[in-house]
């Protein structure tokens, strides 16, 4: 799958892929999840934002688009939402790529899952 980063101020309006919003992740962390979505059987959109940016209207914006909101503790930047979750030292998610991995593995029980649920309905159509 392709995946894409999408940086201020653009938005992408329809896309197929899983939209997460990141909030002041490091270069390095970038990085990393840039190598892993290279080789992840998902598709992800990417919104990357940094606290320097100072455009909560573009924030606002892109928030209904999402799925998913990582933030960094060490932001000062907060989107008070029910899907806004923090990665840091100390916190259940210590780096944004375990939450990709995360949904990588999600979306490969869900397939898993929907091909067992296929299996079944033609066993029981062709009686096999």
């Amino acid at each position: 799958m392709i995946s894409q980063f999408i940086t201020y101020p653009d938005i992408i309006e329809n896309t197929q892929n899983y939209p997460i919003l990141l909030i002041d992740a490091t270069q390095t962390e970038i990085e990393n999840i840039g190598l892993f979505c290279k080789t992840a059987d998902v598709g992800f959109d990417i919104y990357l934002y940094r606290e320097d940016i100072h455009d909560l209207q573009w924030l606002s914006q892109v928030e209904p688009k999402v799925l998913s909101i990582l933030t960094s503790i060490n932001s000062k930047v907060s989107m008070n939402a029910d899907d806004e979750l923090y990665f840091g030292q100390d916190e259940d998610i210590v780096n944004p790529l375990s939450y990709f991995q995360f949904i990588e593995d999600m979306y490969q029980w869900e397939e898993l899952d929907l091909k067992v649920e296929q299996d079944l309905n033609e066993e029981q159509y062709y009686g096999a």
